[in-house]
């Protein structure tokens, strides 16, 4: 029995056991099995890669872990490659060719340098690992046109308003931003409040609705403006307000970037809304339908970013019921279809039963669906003192 200790920062994985066939007089090796990461093989060789002119040892831990987990997955691909036409067709017999002999390799993986400190994390890339990784599609701009109505319905007499506006301290004087605004779940009910509030939105049918709801309510007091985190809102006219808000409209490529913007254009303070892990979606649903559930990031990144920013944001949970009621079935599945992407026929026949089998139907022909976990989101705020 051999054993190797070694270290790949960030990697984590189960290793197995590996059959090692050395060749005495030429220095052949090679793995038999490799080790499971993320529920794919992959063959680490730790140290050996110049007796077969592949790579050296450095080249495989240089980099980021991202780098180094691509270089575990080229020198599996070559060495696979290697073998199969080299090894294979030599030594395709049972036993052990002459001049072999063999030996169990044990390989000890240590999860994380000792050194590293959190101090070393790099937050932006794992919230973009997170991301890429998400078992979800980012909605863009269409798709939002398309469902302004239909959210502004759901929203409209949510316990989530009143539950998020009860922390965010206002007055007649006070201004308002609110960055992804969406139809003015949190607008409309405050312009009567505060003095005025800007809201920012990319989707020109989430912000069509909020004007039309504006004029229905008689506020006058909202100005809707075209635009993006991406955009220069200097050049949107924007100017600083005493508070900042967005809620649940930090789905962005790079958050640091938009909480530095939150930052710069509050006087006083602001307020991020973000979703704890599984919210807003049922995880059930894609246990249903045969699928990863893969969260992608959620509020414990955007304190963590935060943190590495120099700000340390106050946190408070807000938990809804695990119970979520739709008009009707259609308005439900409708709904449901929203999280997934690429809907199969038995897809929908699975969503479909899913639904019937954990929901009740009232006479009224609403449908409420039990959730196995409760909504839950984290409002998170801080002063700035600009």
């Amino acid at each position: 029995m051999a054993t190797f200790t070694f270290n790949i920062a960030g990697l984590k994985g189960t290793f197995t056991h590996h059959l090692l066939l050395v060749r005495k007089d030429c220095g052949l090796f090679t793995f038999k099995t490799g080790y499971l990461f993320k529920k794919q093989r992959f063959v680490v060789i730790p140290g050996y890669f110049a007796l077969h002119n592949l790579v050296t040892e450095p080249q495989l831990f240089a980099g980021t872990q991202n780098q180094q987990r691509g270089n575990i997955n080229h020198i599996a691909r070559k060495l696979s490659n290697f073998f199969r036409d080299t090894l294979h067709k030599h030594f395709a017999c049972a036993n052990l060719p002459e001049g072999f002999f063999s030996l169990t390799l044990k390989v000890k993986k240590q999860f994380m340098h000792p050194e590293i400190t959190y101090d070393d994390l790099d937050w932006h890339t794992l919230w973009q690992n997170a991301r890429a990784q998400k078992s979800w599609t980012a909605k863009g701009p269409a798709d939002w046109d398309k469902k302004a109505i239909s959210f502004a319905k759901r929203n409209s007499d949510s316990p989530f308003v009143n539950r998020v506006l009860q922390h965010i301290p206002v007055t007649k004087s006070t201004t308002i931003l609110d960055a992804g605004s969406g139809p003015g779940t949190l607008s409309l009910p405050l312009a009567s409040r505060v003095d005025s509030i800007t809201a920012i939105d990319y989707s020109e049918g989430m912000l069509a609705t909020l004007n039309d709801l504006a004029r229905e309510q008689g506020s006058t007091n909202i100005r809707t403006v075209l635009g993006s985190w991406e955009d220069d809102w200097e050049k949107l006219n924007i100017e600083r307000h005493d508070i900042c808000i967005a809620s649940r409209s930090l789905s962005v490529a790079n958050l640091q970037s938009a909480l530095a913007k939150l930052n710069d254009y509050a006087s006083d303070s602001v307020f991020v809304v973000d979703r704890i892990n599984p919210t807003p979606f049922d995880n059930g649903a894609f246990t249903a339908l045969g699928r990863p559930f893969r969260s992608g990031p959620d509020y414990i990144y955007t304190i963590n970013t935060l943190y590495s920013m120099g700000i340390h944001p106050n946190v408070d949970v807000i938990s809804l019921e695990k119970t979520v009621t739709f008009s009707s079935v259609d308005t439900a599945l409708e709904s449901y279809r929203w999280m997934f992407k690429d809907l199969t026929r038995e897809d929908e026949r699975k969503l479909a039963k899913y639904i019937q089998d954990n929901s009740r139907l009232a006479d009224s022909g609403e449908i409420t669906i039990n959730r196995q976990f409760p909504s839950r989101w984290a409002l998170i705020w801080w002063k700035t003192g600009n």
